[in-house]
């Protein structure tokens, strides 16, 4: 986790051809995403831990032990509000998640720069493919995405890359992609709540 290296966020024409170009958080290939276990729902605590470690990589990169802080931060604002404990094994709703990934960025934050959350300003309801080109636009302006995975399944998650055809992630439960046919449709498999949408970003002070 506290590996060191230089944030690569590219917009790459891979060599070949059969390869659609990414945009990606390039620590994705750095680190390894922090994972959950078989019998607790803590994606809940580990999606914001996760995309705050890829968002701070390039210039300050997180150890074993600043991780392990945020993740306890997390589980004490949980275990402070009503049914917390509950959600250990029986999951939480976007509210709390947004809640939890503001106390975590807000906990990471320092005296040399600012972690936030940011939501997306959508003027109506909107498509996705609007979802995905702004999932796309904060990977190209080094923001990991918080994402909601509905529908089949119920699932917090980072999106740490994207092509024309898939969204790379970077996911406690060891999931690395998934394509976007799937979120297309009415018969499809996931639904991604626009209102679930945020991304972590990190400014310098002064």
């Amino acid at each position: 986790m506290g590996v060191s290296g230089k944030r690569r966020i590219t917009s790459t024409i891979p060599s070949t051809s059969l390869r659609p170009p990414a945009v990606e958080i390039g620590a994705r290939h750095q680190i390894e995403p922090l994972r959950q276990g078989e019998l607790d729902l803590l994606c809940g605590i580990l999606s914001p831990l996760n995309a705050i470690r890829l968002a701070l990589h390039a210039t300050a990169p997180l150890s074993r032990a600043g991780s392990k802080r945020l993740f306890e931060a997390g589980v004490r604002f949980l275990h402070g509000k009503s049914g917390g404990p509950e959600a250990v094994y029986a999951g939480m709703g976007t509210r709390r998640w947004h809640q939890i990934a503001k106390c975590m960025a807000e906990r990471a934050s320092g005296s040399s720069m600012t972690i936030e959350v940011e939501r997306p300003t959508f003027d109506a309801v909107p498509t996705v493919e609007q979802v995905f080109a702004w999932i796309e636009l904060s990977l190209a302006a080094g923001k990991p995405v918080l994402l909601r995975l509905a529908k089949g399944v119920d699932h917090f998650t980072v999106a740490a890359g994207i092509t024309a055809t898939r969204v790379f992630l970077f996911d406690s439960t060891g999931q690395s992609f998934l394509k976007q046919t799937s979120c297309r449709g009415s018969e499809s498999f996931y639904r991604i709540p626009p209102k679930a949408l945020a991304r972590i970003a990190v400014s310098r002070r002064g």
